[in-house]
């Protein structure tokens, strides 16, 4: 990978690489938002332009750091025949340790730049990273000591209430919390969910503003805007206008993200722009929005609702808290005029009810006006850490089995429509 790299250049419009007396060449490449280093094969390293790491391959071992300062290990673990990926949150010492290791490998590199490593040729296409930016660019990374990420963390914590259920088609997004916790018993799929609150209108624009400082020139790597919270589309239509008005007003809105080649951007002056606003709902007892509801949020660049179905029974949505009616769903979907989107889970109502569920849930959807282009996704219950529920979770096996029914089912319904299916993991969610 990393010979392709200095080779070509690929995903890298401004690009450096080096190489040294001993050992293998270096390569630091710029892309939108990001840069990466390479030594050889591994280790590598991706940060944002502020100089946070992001993601690390170390020994073997990939890492990932969410902006919570939380960091994840991924291991590939033979079992038997079969490589499976074993996740791990580090310990606080761990990550305090590896957070240092990843600055001092900075350290090193810049007091090597221009004196121990000869520059290498950039590829035809892309153009090299003068030694003072490339500088520039590492000391950003060596000045995230252990005071430096405390203090971020303590910058989170004070943006940010318990982050809910993220969904899929919503990549990279800014995440805006105009609602805290769940006015209505717990949260999607049973997470746990903590007292309801409603930020006022002053309240949003203040924490939009303090949402943008915190990311900082990580902005550049998101492409749309999340309003977070279920209840955040239960509000009366003019605080949700409100607050679509007060985020553009900090964020760059546009209809459409231009498509720039890589080559021809100026990545180190590039500005942020972002697609729209998601909204994820997963309760249906409310009157849907009009047509000049719909509209008037359109007008406000709002592109997508995602929709949160625990089951087609009603009988198994009940232990989930909810009273809304199938009819109402599919008046929902009738009426959506913006991109819409499915979130299925698997394994809802435990063992005793799972053939209810898959047979509910597939006759449910079935009747559902879904557009061509929507994304359903499927994900497992366990994933969600319900809470109080009064049943018998899946075990693995049962939930697998359940999953392929599930897809297979809502596959053999979607396909004609061209809508797709796909599983979805929340290790996946936004980090």
């Amino acid at each position: 990978e990393a010979a392709c790299l200095l080779q070509t250049g690929a995903l890298y419009p401004l690009r450096l690489g080096l190489r040294p007396a001993v050992g293998d060449d270096i390569f630091l490449g710029v892309k939108s938002g990001a840069l990466s280093v390479y030594s050889g094969d591994a280790p590598y390293f991706h940060f944002d332009l502020d100089g946070r790491w992001q993601r690390a391959f170390i020994e073997g071992i990939h890492y990932l750091k969410s902006l919570d300062n939380s960091v994840q290990s991924i291991d590939r673990v033979r079992r038997g025949e079969n490589l499976t990926l074993e996740r791990r949150t580090l310990n606080f010492a761990e990550t305090t340790d590896l957070d240092e290791q990843i600055r001092s490998a900075a350290i090193n590199l810049l007091d090597q730049i221009g004196s121990a490593l000869t520059s290498l040729p950039a590829p035809e296409g892309t153009r090299t990273i003068p030694n003072e930016q490339a500088r520039d660019l590492l000391e950003r990374v060596t000045e995230w000591d252990a005071a430096a990420w405390f203090a971020h963390r303590e910058r989170y914590l004070g943006t940010y209430g318990a982050i809910p259920f993220i969904p899929p088609e919503t990549a990279n997004p800014v995440i805006l919390q105009s609602t805290l916790g769940h006015a209505n018993g717990p949260g999607f799929g049973g997470e746990a969910s903590s007292t309801f609150y409603e930020r006022s209108s002053a309240e949003f624009t203040e924490h939009a503003k303090t949402v943008a400082r915190l990311l900082g020139r990580r902005l550049l790597q998101c492409r749309q805007v999340f309003l977070a919270g279920a209840d955040a589309l239960r509000r009366p239509l003019d605080a949700i206008l409100a607050d679509l008005d007060a985020a553009s007003a900090v964020f760059p809105i546009v209809d459409r993200r231009p498509h720039i080649r890589a080559k021809d951007v100026d990545v180190l002056a590039e500005t942020p722009s972002l697609e729209g606003f998601h909204a994820f709902l997963h309760e249906f007892d409310r009157p849907t929005f009009s047509a000049e509801e719909w509209s008037a949020l359109e007008s406000r660049h709002f592109k997508r609702l995602i929709i949160g179905l625990e089951s087609g029974s009603p009988h198994v949505r009940a232990f989930y808290g909810r009273e809304w009616s199938n009819d109402s769903l599919r008046k929902w979907v009738e009426s959506c005029s913006v991109g819409t989107g499915l979130v299925v889970l698997v394994g809802a109502g435990g063992l005793d009810h799972s053939s209810e569920h898959v047979r509910s849930t597939l006759e449910l959807v079935a009747g559902l006006p879904l557009s061509p282009g929507t994304l359903v996704s499927l994900v497992d219950a366990n994933d969600l850490n319900p809470r109080g529920l009064n049943f018998d979770p899946l075990d693995d096996s049962s939930l697998s089995t359940q999953r392929a029914e599930l897809k297979s089912g809502l596959t053999a319904i979607l396909a004609p429509k061209k809508v797709k299916v796909t599983t979805y993991s929340t290790d996946k969610r936004w980090r």
